[in-house]
């Protein structure tokens, strides 16, 4: 199913995006090399003061662990239902019932593979609760 619109209001964040510097603009560079800005002590606030692309990295860095390590069936079950939720929100925004995406939506939650994470888990659980009263309302609605 296509976007009806260029607009997609429930657009999917997928990776690490470049981050603008936390204060506006950067801190002051003299031929290369890091400066303290004008009117703040050195190593005052120093636990704070972590510069942005060190957050960009470990961004990176984890979305790299993630890429080698790989996804676990249960994240790649959520995935798959949460694009399928989507798929029916635009049916029911747009109008058009989606049959196919509840028939496969069904499927997903029939059984869920063990995550051995707890966090994930449950937030996977979450999903597939969210998905059941999906297909609750569409067998009313039908």
């Amino acid at each position: 199913m296509t976007c009806p619109s260029a607009f997609d209001p429930i657009a999917r964040i997928d990776g690490a995006a470049r981050l603008a510097p936390v204060g506006g603009r950067p801190a002051a560079v003299a031929g290369g090399m890091f400066a303290v800005p004008a009117g703040r002590a050195a190593g005052a606030g120093a636990v704070h003061d972590v510069p942005p692309t060190a957050l960009a990295s470990l961004l990176a860095l984890q979305e790299a662990n993630d890429a080698l390590v790989g996804e676990s069936p249960a994240r790649r079950r959520g995935r798959q239902m949460l694009d399928l939720l989507r798929r029916v929100q635009l049916a029911l925004l747009t109008g058009v019932p989606d049959a196919a995406a509840l028939t496969e939506l069904a499927a997903l939650t029939a059984d869920l593979p063990a995550e051995p994470d707890p966090v994930l888990a449950g937030l996977i659980a979450g999903i597939a609760l969210r998905a059941r009263v999906e297909l609750a309302r569409g067998r009313a609605c039908a």
